[in-house]
């Protein structure tokens, strides 16, 4: 049996990227907290991690640290645990 290499683009990359956390975390609408003890939400969007956590709270929710201090704050500290 021998493996065959490929060279895959950047947007195919990230596809099967999904595709393949999707299979193995599945697909939650909700969050979560994942084998690792993390909040997570959607696959694989680790709350914990602070970069995903503004963008998630910024483009799903509108809650952006600059409007919105207080609630962003209170937000990140229950992420955080």
């Amino acid at each position: 049996m021998s493996i065959g290499l490929s060279e895959l683009s950047d947007e195919d990359y990230k596809k099967l990227r999904y595709e393949i956390i999707a299979n193995v975390e599945g697909e939650k609408q909700i969050a979560y907290i994942d084998s690792k003890g993390y909040v997570t939400i959607g696959t694989g969007f680790n709350l914990y991690e602070p970069g995903v956590r503004d963008l998630v709270l910024s483009e799903l929710f509108g809650i952006r640290e600059d409007e919105h201090g207080e609630i962003h704050q209170q937000l990140s500290a229950i992420f955080d645990q």
